[in-house]
């Protein structure tokens, strides 16, 4: 019967190209499911064993019939069994559900072309109420118009009724759609209706059929891959695992964002001689491979990261870097202050749908800040040694204190406040003319990435200089354990108390210096790993040679093309 279908298909002849193209969720844009990454996650962070999920996992499907999502069970179930869930746990949670889904980023990219072409592109799916609000929660639905599902229009495929709905609803004659589906007894129904029909086998296959009804030209392929970058930075690790593009040079489908804490830059500053300690390399490491066994569970083609702050300046980092390759099979490449601001701009505007050169980027991190900004086809960076922890030292020694011997600047009185203030300022005297023009330019976006000043404080995605000073003067005066208390700050994250307020004054001030009147903060979880996902060198044989260029800079550290 399918052969039969197949013959039919690539047979008939049309003679106007269809108007829409219609297609099937589950088995067309979606893979096999992946079960075992979500048991994995759960039994994870849950601490269960595969014996004790299961068991759960019953009652789970109790609690869902009476309403329950699952994201609402499990956080219940962690409650109940006294085990402590991290901040971002939901959002784990639901990329590993993404993921279990089996998203087809092959007929995604298909998808997008279509809509790139003005060709309408809708979706006839049978589903069940609950599988689609998830599926709908992931955005999966969003590139579909209008999205008609079996449980919304009350009927299901290959009843004729479905069939008629969709006519209906696009407004169109059969002879004007193309439908695809992976069930024979879909495609049989569809053809019964007088709809041109395509039976799904691979998006390689459908890319075909579509090109003999003219909806399609000969184009070069798209390539998917899929990577798992890290970034290893001043205090945090952070991984993202997606899949990308390669034609298109874009990411088409962000699996599995994850962080983990290492203090690598506090570290080197209590270090004597510059050189990273043998426990701070062995948290790397280790850090590096519980990340990766997370990783596995998505099957990356490749994996490769990169180092900033804290590995340039380790008169030891050939050392580790040598160990994590050896002992983790991750190649490492330290990239430039530059480097990394360009990795930042392509990481917070890969978030965006916005004209190039009317950004901004502002990427602030544990060590250092970059503010990255594009003309043409070059890059401008504009670059300090002024992070969050050489920030708070700064703090400690207007205080009198010693570095070495006294980990929070908490409580800063206002008159602290004002000289840290100052003392960015002065520090910043050195900004070039032309980035000062460009950010006094209304229609210009800043950017944030990197370290969010208002971390945990409601409303935190767009501030500007007034509202962070009232978050400053929130805050001072208050030790550790008082904004701690304020902030609702979770105290396994403990390391994050003494930086709250010199982040707001580091902030404050750059904004000051630059005349910042807004920033739009888009996160970026996966920091620049985001950058390096889409930065081809990186991802050539022998990148782990740490003189090899990654990106074509000049040395000035002005210029990039």
């Amino acid at each position: 019967m399918k052969k039969f279908l197949l013959y039919f298909m690539a047979t008939t002849t049309l003679f106007a190209a269809p108007q829409a193209v219609v297609f099937d969720f589950g088995g067309v844009m979606t893979k096999e499911v992946n079960r075992e990454a979500v048991v994995h996650f759960l039994c994870e962070s849950l601490q269960l064993s595969k014996t004790a999920f299961e068991q759960a996992n019953l009652e789970k499907r109790k609690a869902v019939k009476l309403g329950k999502t699952d994201e609402e069970f499990w956080i219940e179930f962690a409650k109940r069994h006294q085990v402590h869930l991290s901040n971002d746990w939901s959002q784990k949670f639901k990329a590993v559900l993404k993921e279990a889904i089996g998203v087809n980023p092959e007929m995604y990219a298909l998808v997008d072309t279509l809509k790139e072409k003005q060709i309408q592109v809708a979706l006839l799916s049978n589903i069940d109420k609950r599988l689609s609000k998830l599926i709908r929660e992931f955005g999966l639905y969003q590139s579909f118009d209008p999205c008609l599902l079996s449980c919304d229009i009350g009927v299901e495929k290959p009843d004729p009724k479905a069939y008629q709905i969709l006519l209906q609803t696009l407004h169109l004659s059969p002879a004007d759609i193309v439908f695809i589906d992976d069930l024979p007894e879909n495609i049989t129904a569809a053809t019964q209706a007088g709809i041109d029909a395509i039976l799904f086998e691979s998006a390689e296959q459908t890319r075909e059929e579509l090109k003999k009804r003219g909806l399609l030209e000969e184009t070069q392929q798209h390539t998917i891959v899929r990577r798992a970058a890290f970034d290893i930075g001043s205090g945090q690790i952070k991984m993202q695992v997606s899949d990308v593009d390669l034609t298109a040079n874009k990411l088409v489908n962000i699996l599995l964002t994850d962080t983990a804490y290492v203090g690598l830059r506090e570290d080197l500053v209590n270090s004597l001689d510059g050189r990273l300690s043998a426990e701070i390399q062995n948290k790397t490491v280790a850090a590096i491979s519980e990340l990766m066994k997370k990783a596995a569970l998505f099957h990356p083609e490749a994996y490769h990261a990169i180092a900033t702050e804290p590995l340039r300046l380790a008169s030891n980092a050939n050392i580790l870097v040598e160990r994590i390759k050896n002992e983790t099979g991750v190649p490492v490449t330290i990239v430039s202050q530059e480097e990394e601001g360009i990795l930042g701009f392509i990481s917070a505007v890969s978030e965006t749908d916005v004209d190039l050169s009317q950004v901004v980027s502002w990427d602030l991190g544990g060590g250092s800040f970059q503010i990255t900004t594009k003309h043409g086809d070059r890059y401008f960076v504009y670059q300090k040694k002024l992070g969050k922890t050489p920030m708070k030292n700064a703090l400690l020694t207007i205080q009198g204190k010693d570095i070495t011997q006294t980990l929070s600047p908490n409580p800063i009185s206002q008159i602290q406040a004002t000289q840290a203030i100052q003392y960015v300022k002065e520090t910043m005297k050195d900004v070039p003319a032309e980035l000062r023009q460009k950010l006094n330019d209304p229609h210009v976006i800043v950017l944030g990435i990197g370290i969010n000043p208002l971390w945990g404080m409601p409303q935190s995605t767009h501030f500007d200089k007034t509202r962070v000073l009232k978050e400053i003067h929130c805050r001072l005066n208050l030790d550790d354990l008082a904004i701690r208390t304020l902030d609702a700050i979770p105290a396994d994250r403990k390391e994050a108390f003494p930086h709250i307020v010199s982040n707001l004054i580091l902030a404050y001030g750059v904004m000051e210096a630059l005349n910042i009147s807004q920033v739009h903060y888009v996160g970026t979880l996966g920091a620049n790993a985001i950058g390096a996902l889409l930065s081809p060198n990186y991802w050539k044989k022998n990148t782990q040679t740490l003189s090899q260029s990654t990106l074509p800079i000049t040395q000035d550290g002005t210029n990039h093309s």
